[in-house]
């Protein structure tokens, strides 16, 4: 489902799954959490929430070149600029 907002760029839906995995509390192991966030971070940046996908790239601990890639690939995309 968070794969289908982000291709999508449903923001409210992403939103409401994104709390929905907060509120309940779920436990991934890290390569799925990492995984999630990522998912997480492109669905923030598509919509054009980028401090809202600054805030979930800031909390994953091992980022990989997908997470790297959905931050810088908003910022190329939006011309926002330089990252901070």
């Amino acid at each position: 489902m968070l794969i289908l907002c982000a291709s999508s760029g449903l923001f409210m839906m992403g939103k409401v799954l994104h709390a929905h995995i907060v509120c309940a509390g779920l436990n991934f192991d890290p390569d799925t959490a990492l995984h999630v966030k990522n998912v997480l971070v492109t669905i923030y940046s598509k919509c054009g929430k980028i401090n809202s996908a600054w805030k979930v790239f800031d909390n994953i601990g091992s980022k990989d070149v997908v997470s790297w890639n959905a931050m810088l690939s908003r910022y190329v995309n939006s011309g926002l600029g330089a990252i901070r």
